[in-house]
């Protein structure tokens, strides 16, 4: 028999991975305004936003209860990528838009694991029928990931190449 408690966990993790993905995309986006990349960001943003109350859909659809602590800690430890060194003492560099670009790849690539493994596991994915489209949720999520990855490389060449 299945711990049901388990389940409630990873999906708040999983929401705390959310909410972390949209405040870096909205702090990338300050610091990338008026570019194709800070453009792109805004609406991931905003999209990401939207996905957070998916998110919480589904816990509350899966009979679990949406944790407080979880998302204030992913924000939290997000502010925290703030102080990571980044050849300059107090100002943005082309380093940080690498390393943030890298970090917003990987979670959105949770985000995009969390809609297939929902997808894969019976009966989660009948419950979920009529909640949500998981087949649209995964391929979005896919498509996000995508988006950001195409402005890494230029951000690594311009960071290290010049």
């Amino acid at each position: 028999m299945p711990d049901e408690r388990l389940l409630g966990i990873y999906l708040n993790d999983h929401l705390a991975l959310a909410t972390a993905a949209e405040r870096l995309a909205r702090r990338m986006c300050k610091a990338n305004a008026d570019t194709d990349l800070g453009r792109t960001l805004e609406r991931l943003a905003a999209e990401l936003a939207e996905e957070r109350v998916v998110v919480t859909r589904v816990i509350e659809a899966l009979g679990h209860r949406r944790s407080r602590v979880k998302p204030v800690a992913a924000a939290a430890g997000e502010r925290l990528g703030l102080l990571k060194l980044n050849g300059r003492l107090t100002s943005y560099s082309p380093l940080s838009r690498v390393l943030e670009l890298e970090g917003l790849g990987a979670l959105l690539g949770f985000n995009s694991s969390l809609w297939r493994t929902l997808q894969e596991t019976e009966p989660l994915a009948a419950r979920l029928d009529g909640v949500v489209d998981l087949d649209r949720l995964t391929e979005r999520a896919d498509e996000r990931r995508a988006q950001v990855e195409r402005f890494r490389p230029k951000a690594a060449r311009t960071a290290f190449v010049g």
